[in-house]
């Protein structure tokens, strides 16, 4: 994924559209506006498509399975939020556009956290979690018993929050609000009463069906068809997770793939 673009957007007169598909919307976070309609995940737009922002947390994200991902988000000097920015697509996107992330780093078949420093590299900046993700732990080094246990609390007035519950080897997030909003936390570890600080982050809770629903995008467009399934898993799909998603299970990543997608990502032996 190319790195974050922050830019400054100014409401411009531009030429008239040209609707030559060439970017895919993998997904819009926010409310961001194509010819006043609102744009959603499989939307394709051209580099002189005309987008409009209404906030400063507005992110779109976009894949060109010739060009890499882009994210796209808008931001003013002061950080403040201003709406109604406008900008044509090719104005936003960096000069060098042939680029792609290749990541074949080794993936573990499933989350283990060995020590309470798993828990703080994992549980910081921003987490997505899915309902029914199990976390496992080592039982040696974090006990979830009568005497150790983790704690979670909002740091917004008001907000809703999840629940933690143990279950056979690790824990389950509760009560997850699937709308996509973040919610700002503390996760906090208590053993024989001593209470520690894992982290502050921001967590979204994603649907399994918003979560299919992205990623088959990436293996249905026609310019991936020729393509290894694993190929498009490292070098699109990984890359667009470690932006958007911020830290997640990968296991669960590649289970939605393999099951709910029918579709094998191994590297060939």
């Amino acid at each position: 994924m190319k790195p974050l673009i922050t830019i400054l957007l100014f409401a411009l007169s531009f030429p008239e559209l040209v609707h030559s598909a060439n970017y895919y919307v993998i997904n819009a976070e926010g409310k961001i506006y194509v010819e006043s309609k609102l744009l959603k995940t499989g939307d394709k737009i051209s580099e002189e498509t005309e987008i409009k922002f209404t906030s400063v947390r507005d992110k779109l994200y976009l894949l060109s399975p010739e060009k890499g991902n882009f994210l796209i988000q808008p931001v003013n000097k002061a950080g403040n939020s201003a709406p109604n920015w406008i900008t044509l697509l090719k104005n936003a996107l960096p000069e060098s556009k042939y680029y792609k992330t290749a990541s074949r780093g080794e993936e573990k078949p499933q989350l283990l956290f060995n020590d309470v420093y798993d828990l703080m590299g994992f549980f910081r900046d921003k987490v997505t979690c899915l309902p029914g993700t199990v976390f496992t732990v080592s039982p040696d080094n974090i006990p979830m018993d009568e005497n150790g246990r983790l704690q979670v609390e909002s740091n917004a007035e008001g907000s809703k929050f999840p629940g933690i519950q143990t279950v056979p080897g690790g824990f389950m997030l509760t009560g997850l609000d699937t709308s996509g909003v973040p919610v700002p936390l503390k996760l906090y570890y208590i053993l024989a009463g001593n209470k520690k600080e894992i982290g502050t982050f921001e967590l979204v809770a994603k649907s399994r069906e918003a979560v299919r629903q992205e990623l088959s995008l990436f293996f249905s467009l026609s310019e991936n068809r020729e393509s290894a399934p694993a190929t498009v898993y490292y070098e699109q799909v990984l890359p667009y997770i470690r932006e958007a998603y911020g830290n997640t299970h990968p296991g669960m990543i590649r289970e939605i793939i393999l099951k709910d997608l029918g579709i094998k990502t191994a590297l060939p032996e």
